[in-house]
């Protein structure tokens, strides 16, 4: 199913009220920007700071999650 984005690895109820303010509600949204963004780490973890307010441990967990399942699922460039 399409998750809530606060079942997500590092995202808290505080990060996910601010990923909701963005319309960023569904774990595959923000999937879905990993991808858009290429799978750069960079990229996604100053997306994810600037948009949920996580710190460095939590946007790392995060990040991770997406890798794994992005690889996971074959979904590597």
């Amino acid at each position: 199913g399409d998750k809530d984005v606060s079942c997500l690895p590092g995202i808290g109820r505080v990060g996910a009220a601010h990923l909701k303010k963005a319309e960023n509600e569904k774990a595959s949204v923000v999937l879905g920007r990993y991808m858009d963004l290429e799978m750069n780490e960079v990229n996604f973890k100053d997306w994810l700071r600037h948009t949920a307010v996580t710190n460095e441990r939590n946007t790392n967990l995060c990040f991770l999650a997406c890798q794994e399942y992005a690889q996971r699922y074959n979904f590597n460039k």
